[in-house]
């Protein structure tokens, strides 16, 4: 038996539910493996594409160790309803038994799909930032046609990410030499343990083949896939100069936008930008059937017409923190450049009919 703190219990749970498919035709994949390593528990879950292990602490008191999976589901209901400040758990025969009166059905350890042990002794190629990961991963691709867009760059002091149709660029004060592309996801998955700063990551040597890393947390660590693949050259695309000024009120221009999304359709984005000298007129897309047109302040050196997708627009401008955004560009068909201290974010232009 052995006898775990119910918050902490809690907390791993939920962290290993960061790591469990969306769909899977492996019901072991919906299991949580659970191992007592002497008076701690080792929880772990996979998706085949990453893996999270969580240590919590615990008091071990007699009894056979434990090593099953039982359904993370089942589980964590419990675990989240207990009022008692500590949960026990103990194997009787194919069940896992809590707090001596709740039976989960088990399966075999041996079923579940090895996760890499942590080597610390591996040098550290870098402490990821996860919060500037986290800033950037919004612009990563959903597309699996084309996987080398679903993750983040990282590398010679700056995290990148793009979808094609969008830049998103963090300068960090990492300046390491080894360039890693790491699964989108994966930094979402991390975000949700709430973990936050500077994370060791670990390259992993399947018998010299390294397409795995390690990422060290507070409680634990994550194992994920790497991308491979050629990245595209995003210096090539972002401006090296702009002619054209644009200068908003942040918190104006996302309330404008916020109104046009809530009538727009979803499948069409479109933010019409009608700039002047002292004003610029907001309009959504001509093919809406619930036309909006609204003005916000600005101040340009150019009068000119632009297309945004204003759900890429918006996503930045959530990202910032000064009271003013500046828009740069050349002419209404090229890249339109977003900059505050570290970070830049380049969106392409909407065809305007």
């Amino acid at each position: 038996m052995i006898t775990i703190n119910t918050k902490e219990f809690k907390s791993a749970l939920n962290n290993c539910k960061t790591c469990l498919p969306r769909r899977s035709k492996l019901p072991i994949l919906n299991n949580v493996r659970l191992e007592s390593k002497g008076c701690a528990l080792e929880c772990s879950t996979t998706n085949l594409e990453r893996g999270i292990v969580q240590v919590v602490g615990g008091y071990c008191e007699y009894g056979s160790p434990i090593r099953t999976t039982v359904p993370l589901k089942e589980l964590a209901d419990y675990v989240s309803k207990a009022r008692s400040e500590i949960v026990t758990l103990e194997i009787d025969g194919k069940h896992l038994v809590l707090d001596g009166k709740v039976k989960l059905l088990t399966t075999d350890a041996d079923d579940f799909p090895p996760i890499p042990e942590l080597d610390r002794t591996a040098s550290v190629v870098c402490d990821m930032n996860i919060d500037d990961a986290a800033a950037v991963a919004h612009a990563a691709s959903t597309d699996d046609a084309r996987p080398v867009l679903m993750g983040v760059l990282m590398g010679k002091g700056t995290m990148a990410a793009t979808d094609g149709f969008r830049i998103a660029l963090r300068h960090t004060y990492n300046d390491h030499d080894d360039v890693l592309n790491i699964p989108a996801d994966t930094i979402r998955a991390i975000v949700k343990t709430k973990e936050s700063g500077l994370l060791p990551v670990r390259m992993i040597d399947n018998a010299g083949d390294y397409k795995q890393a390690s990422i060290e947390l507070s409680s634990g660590y994550l194992v994920t896939a790497l991308i491979d693949g050629n990245f595209p050259d995003w210096e090539a695309v972002v401006p090296r100069e702009t002619t054209i000024l644009t200068l908003f009120d942040r918190a104006e221009l996302m309330d404008a936008i916020s109104m046009i999304a809530a009538v727009s359709k979803k499948d069409t984005p479109v933010l019409r930008m009608y700039i002047g000298a002292e004003g610029c007129t907001l309009k959504n897309s001509i093919d809406t059937e619930s036309p909006i047109e609204l003005s916000v302040k600005c101040n340009s050196n150019y009068n000119i017409e632009i297309g945004i997708n204003y759900d890429f627009l918006m996503d930045v401008l959530k990202l910032l923190h000064d009271d003013t955004v500046l828009l740069q560009f050349n002419t209404n068909n090229t890249p339109i450049m977003i900059i505050e201290v570290r970070h830049t974010e380049v969106i392409m232009p909407m065809r305007l009919e």
